[in-house]
């Protein structure tokens, strides 16, 4: 079994390295990306990745799972970006709302769909997302008059 470690962890584009110098096969969200056989994989897009090594005709078990969220890429949202904890998760989040009033919370899944939407009226909600498949998810809230965007890793 392969192990990952990173490095240009703090920047929008980290590098993964695989411990076995050959025969790599890296995954994101638990779909192999094509022509990523090399030892390293830069990484420029939040998910989780994983990496299996083959020798000759053998496979290696896949790695542990390695989350990555590219920090360049939340600024593409502005500054209405919400805050979101703890990232990665797998059991739950915590999210501290803007405004007053009723929020609209709708979060969607690595292929762009709803995944669970609710509203609330607090400033702070705590959501269950153990039964979540693992990846990226996009959470938007809207309140009367403005929109908030935010992003999480499911282990």
């Amino acid at each position: 079994k392969p192990t990952v470690t990173i490095s240009n962890g703090n920047t929008e584009t980290p590098t993964l390295t695989s411990s076995a110098a050959a025969g790599n096969q890296w995954y994101k969200n638990g779909t192999a990306i094509a022509g990523a056989t090399n030892a390293t994989l830069s990484v420029t897009a939040v998910g989780v990745y994983s990496v299996e090594a083959t020798v000759e005709t053998c496979k290696s078990v896949r790695s542990s799972d390695f989350p990555i969220i590219v920090t360049g890429d939340i600024v593409s949202f502005g500054t209405k970006v919400l805050e979101i904890s703890p990232n990665p998760t797998s059991d739950f989040i915590l999210m501290k709302l803007p405004g007053e009033g009723k929020k609209e919370i709708g979060i969607f899944n690595p292929n762009g769909g709803l995944q669970e939407g609710t509203s609330t009226e607090q400033n702070q909600v705590t959501l269950d997302v153990k039964n979540y498949a693992a990846g990226y998810y996009l959470v938007r809230v809207s309140t009367a008059t403005e929109i908030y965007y935010g992003k999480f890793i499911k282990k």
